[in-house]
């Protein structure tokens, strides 16, 4: 076994041995969902659905986002506008949000597992003047709270925490959907399947040129820009969700999360944005820190000469985007690794702190 720790999910297929249940995304809350291929093409279906119902001129977006949120917007032609978040002066995630301002849709998003008591009376505030709520909630979506409770419709990304070559969905809280997937994804996803089935070998201390299925996730990422509303998920990805495990999945990570914030809370230059976080009501897709840029960036290198492959959320892509990238980086606590793993994280952390932070 290679010791390298996060990047792209490896292929696994023991998952298929599990026993199979129902989906453990119901959405018992909602009167209709759907998976779709992905996040961007659940914000593209959601878009037209209510385009069958009303117009759309005006999205009012977190400037904290992914592109891939963004483009499927543009391309519809939409005006967006962007509220503010920010790290406020004690490093707590903030927002600044303009209440006069004029909107078809209200876009909300979570982060990191925390939740949206700190704006729920603001996206009330937008619902009662007409404007649709939309929640993305892939940093929350195993949470015991998982989204507003004013929202209209949820969109999420479910490949950002499992093992799966496609998925995404969108629900809607009132009424069936007007649009569904009907083409199959199967032929499209085999590049990403490759792709992973060669890092799997790889991490199993097989003879894999490493750059070989890099070259291929990078290739296979184009697909979900190609690939529309029209596409659902691919069946082999759908078949491991009916089969996953995720209470064990949610223990992990909880149990990882907690590793790294004892292992690391006692470093005053580097602080988590989640420090607060509930870890028996939360589960987190990343630890985030905050550092100084510049610090941020040493420690990242260190960690990628270290073979642990920490992202970071998201590259800025706009002069309208938050300035949060250039601070934090997300610690790597996903079910694929244990204590043995967060120990090594923590330690190649201690060292760079004590021996090469400036």
């Amino acid at each position: 076994m290679r010791n390298e720790i996060g990047s792209h999910f490896e292929y696994d297929n023991i998952l298929k041995f599990n026993i199979k249940s129902s989906s453990f995304f119901n959405f018992v809350d909602f009167e209709d969902y759907i998976f779709t291929f992905s996040g961007r093409s659940a914000i593209e279906l959601i878009m037209k659905d209510i385009l069958k119902e009303r117009r759309i001129k005006t999205i009012y977006m977190p400037s904290y986002c992914c592109q891939s949120m963004i483009d499927p917007l543009e391309e519809l032609n939409f005006k967006v506008e962007y509220y503010d978040v920010f790290l406020n002066e004690e490093n707590i995630l903030d927002y600044s949000i303009d209440e006069n301002i004029e909107c078809d849709i209200f876009f909300l998003m979570t982060y990191f597992g925390l939740g949206s008591s700190k704006i729920d009376d603001t996206v009330l505030k937008f619902k009662e003047n007409g404007s649709v709520i939309i929640e993305d909630i892939t940093h929350r979506m195993f949470n015991d709270e998982y989204h507003s409770i004013h929202v209209d419709y949820l969109i999420g990304s479910i490949r950002k925490w499992l093992p799966i070559m496609s998925g995404g969905f969108a629900a809607k809280k009132n009424g069936k959907l007007n649009l569904k997937p009907s083409k199959t994804s199967t032929v499209n996803i085999q590049t990403i399947k490759q792709a992973m089935k060669l890092k799997k070998k790889y991490i199993n201390g097989e003879n894999i040129n490493k750059q070989s299925f890099i070259d291929l996730y990078s290739e296979g990422a184009n697909v979900f820009v190609e690939l529309n509303y029209t596409y659902h998920i691919d069946h082999e990805s759908k078949d491991i969700i009916n089969h996953f495990n995720f209470k064990e999945m949610i223990n992990q990570r909880r149990r990882n999360a907690k590793e790294l914030y004892l292992g690391l809370n006692d470093l005053e230059d580097i602080e988590f944005l989640s420090n607060y976080l509930l870890l028996n009501k939360s589960t987190p897709i990343f630890v985030p820190i905050i550092l100084s840029n510049r610090n941020r960036d040493s420690l990242r290198k260190y960690l990628i000469k270290q073979n642990v492959y920490c992202p970071i959320h998201w590259p800025i892509f706009s002069k309208n985007n938050s300035d949060i990238p250039k601070y934090i980086l997300s610690l790597i606590c996903d079910q694929r690794y244990s204590f043995d793993q967060m120990k090594r994280i923590i330690n190649i952390v201690r060292y760079w702190y004590f021996n090469i932070k400036e």
